[in-house]
């Protein structure tokens, strides 16, 4: 039964699939869809809150770009994008 967990070391994963991109890429399309849904809601009903939530889709926007532009970069470039998405968040 362990031997069909999924967990051996030759398994590798670094998001150079073209499903994987095509996913990412939608998850980017709708978290900025939203955050202009947000926007435009919270500047209509006078809501800070839906202001301040836009700007959590907006983070995660920028998050999900810049994991989908270092995809295939050398692991110190990825490591950085890492750590630059890290702090900001």
């Amino acid at each position: 039964m362990a031997d069909n967990c999924g967990c051996e070391i030759t398994q590798k994963f670094d998001g150079s699939s073209k499903e994987y991109k095509r996913i990412l890429v939608i998850i980017i399309a709708i978290n900025l869809v939203m955050f202009f849904v947000e926007v435009i809601g919270g500047i209509s009903s006078r809501s800070v809150a839906l202001l301040a939530d836009s700007l959590d889709f907006l983070g995660d926007t920028t998050t999900y770009t810049i994991s989908l532009l270092v995809i295939g970069l050398s692991l110190a470039t990825r490591a950085k994008a890492g750590m630059f998405k890290g702090i900001s968040l």
